[in-house]
């Protein structure tokens, strides 16, 4: 993970997406927590990555505790998990 957090515990936006995913993707990883802020990001992505990576979307270091640790989010909080399909989007 990377990134920074205010002592609020807001999760703020972070460079680099792009390099960061694929490297993820390289290692094997199949999720990736990023600040909701980033979204945008997603669309500079390969599509095999889109398919391949599930994102979790966050605001918040709780969300981030939520979907690191266990993979859910609680109902109170509002993570958006993505799941992009390159030709979902070509077919709407």
């Amino acid at each position: 993970m990377t990134g920074e957090i205010t002592l609020t515990g807001q999760v703020l936006p972070i460079g680099g997406v792009r390099e960061k995913i694929l490297a993820a993707q390289r290692a094997g990883l199949k999720r990736v927590i990023l600040p909701r802020e980033n979204e945008h990001d997603l669309d500079e992505l390969p599509a095999e990555t889109k398919r391949e990576l599930e994102f979790v979307l966050v605001d918040s270091i709780g969300e981030v505790f939520d979907a690191a640790f266990d993979g859910r989010a609680p109902a109170h909080a509002r993570p958006a998990i993505v799941r992009r399909d390159p030709q979902a989007a070509t077919s709407a």
